[in-house]
């Protein structure tokens, strides 16, 4: 693991494509289809996540609290301060079962999952993960080790590679 950057993994408003997103940022966020406006009560809820692989399936994206669409990673054109822009209506399919396990947003999953040791033992807590657009594939996870040790140290960085196991819940680190 090493220390990062403040601003590596903060919100950021980006007017053009960007080739990787802090997902957290996402959570919340309009989805928008170009021109749209006002934007429809479409919002990102959560995603599907193949833990095994480490990789986003697609962004779960509903209207009020229930999901209703999945929105592959690949077809966000632009993220903005206003919301997340898709190609067309088209890239929004119906939410299906399969391919990954749904993982709401406030529902545990990967933020808020414990980071342990090859042998059980806490490390911290994943704050938020950072994937690539193009094929949704986890690159770093922000960790909490505590307050106190986050505001001295600031938070760490852990590469997906040196992630041995991933679950709901639950990463556990090589040795």
């Amino acid at each position: 693991m090493q220390n990062s950057p403040e601003a590596e993994m903060t919100e950021a408003t980006f007017s053009e494509r960007p080739s990787e997103v802090n997902y957290a940022a996402l959570l919340g966020k309009p989805v928008l289809t170009p021109g749209e406006s006002p934007p429809a009560s479409r919002n990102v809820r959560g995603a599907k996540v193949d833990f095994g692989a480490q990789r986003i399936v697609s962004l779960l994206v509903g209207d009020r609290k229930r999901p209703r669409w999945e929105l592959p990673p690949s077809d966000v054109q632009t993220i903005e301060q206003k919301g997340v822009t898709v190609a067309g209506e088209a890239s929004l399919r119906p939410l299906t079962h399969g391919g990954g396990r749904l993982v709401f947003a406030g529902q545990g999953g990967l933020i808020g999952a414990q980071l342990v040791g090859p042998r059980g033992d806490p490390i911290g807590t994943i704050v938020s993960f950072v994937f690539q657009l193009m094929d949704g594939a986890i690159s770093r996870y922000e960790v909490s080790r505590g307050f106190l040790r986050d505001l001295l140290h600031g938070r760490r960085v852990l590469s997906s590679e040196e992630v041995a196991r991933a679950s709901m819940g639950e990463l556990v680190v090589e040795e």
